[in-house]
């Protein structure tokens, strides 16, 4: 649960976002929440998380702005100056917080899954029922949701078999990856990444684990170390492993975690050689087009071929698509690999406006996710 991820967070001693867990009472959710926003009053977002749903289904989020006392606490804080973390300082603070909370909450906080919960009381009811978080989102305009994706075997062995960065359509949407992930030191997720397998083998967890961690640099702190919360955990078999170990196999590629590179094979043969052996791959498996339907695959590979989509096995780049969906057809998965990131991005978005050209006459555009603005980066 997202509960049980901060806890086992704090055992392994990773840092995760100023938060609460275990929320099952409006009493502590207003308690907890107007203590969190007093002791970080230059956090903008709070994020609301249902224990048991999946992705960002479960997830709301609260502005600050639309506290009436926001810029009233500001100036409390620019008067108290260093004394500001005393409790004393704050109380005033808090205690308005708390009086204005409650129907700020009601008025202004936003389910962002409005087909499951239209409106916040809706939300609300299920968060408070199964329990859930808030926590603080990065105080920041650019934040990378790193994903992590290692193996706890039996002999209590961990194996690190990806780090990737995720793609986001939507605000906490996730439709593909990069990998491997550019967006910290490898060693930093390394580190952490070990520690919570370390913390998850004492509870008797075996298998495949993924761990997300938000990368930014606050806004409010000129040369400030990158910093890094762990965000998310999950002990299940995901989508950016099974991409990662695809994409290894077909390229004849070796993730090393400890530099955080992805390199061919020939690299341990011809260790002399000049040849650039690092490889970038952007990949997903949640490409939709409602177009795919209508055609038949061996005319949608003579379409690719046509165009000069395709793999080269020698160099171990270009294209690879899945066919993620055999019955309704109307998805696919694609990776795109070349020896740098920018040349795979560019592939990336090249494939989608060939492919969402050839098969959408002007009559029938299609419901689809090609037009997305693929990024790295989300306001958080």
């Amino acid at each position: 649960s997202k509960s049980g991820a901060r806890k086992l967070f704090a055992e392994a001693d990773v840092m995760c976002g100023p938060g609460a867990e275990d929320i099952t009472t409006e009493e502590r959710l207003y308690s907890q929440l107007s203590r969190l926003i007093t002791n970080n009053i230059l956090v903008t977002r709070w994020l609301f998380k249902i224990n048991n749903e999946n992705g960002a289904r479960g997830f709301a989020t609260f502005d600050i702005k639309h506290l009436p006392c926001r810029g009233w606490a500001l100036r409390e804080r620019r008067r108290y100056g260093d004394k500001w973390e005393k409790p004393w300082a704050q109380q005033q603070v808090h205690n308005r917080i708390s009086l204005e909370l409650p129907e700020a909450l009601t008025s202004t906080a936003v389910s962002l899954n409005k087909k499951a919960y239209p409106a916040w009381t809706q939300y609300l009811k299920v968060f408070l029922s199964r329990g859930g978080v808030v926590e603080a989102c990065p105080p920041s305009d650019s934040v990378t949701t790193v994903t992590v994706d290692m193996c706890i075997y039996p002999d209590n062995k961990v194996v690190i078999n990806d780090m990737v960065d995720q793609l986001h359509g939507q605000p906490y949407t996730v439709i593909g990856y990069t990998f491997p992930q550019t967006s910290i030191d490898p060693q930093r997720l390394q580190k952490a990444s070990l520690a919570i397998a370390e913390a998850l083998k004492k509870h008797n967890v075996v298998g495949t684990v993924s761990v997300d961690f938000l990368t930014f640099f606050e806004k409010h702190k000129r040369d400030a170390e990158q910093q890094m919360w762990a965000s998310d955990l999950k002990l299940r078999y995901g989508d950016s492993f099974a991409l990662s170990q695809l994409a290894l196999h077909v390229s004849g590629c070796q993730f090393y975690p400890e530099t955080g590179r992805v390199q061919l094979d020939q690299v341990l043969q011809y260790p002399d050689s000049k040849e650039n052996v690092s490889r970038f791959m952007v990949m997903s498996c949640q490409l939709r087009h409602s177009n795919m339907a209508i055609i038949q695959y061996p005319v949608f590979f003579q379409m690719c071929q046509a165009h000069g989509i395709g793999y080269n096995m020698e160099t171990g780049t270009g294209t690879v698509f899945q066919l993620t969906d055999a019955v309704k057809r109307n998805a696919i998965g694609m990776i795109c690999t070349s020896t740098d990131l920018q040349t795979s991005l560019k592939m990336f978005k090249d494939n989608l406006a060939v492919v969402h050209q050839e098969i959408s006459p002007p009559t029938l555009e299609g419901v689809n996710n090609f037009k997305v603005n693929f990024h790295k980066n989300e306001r958080r």
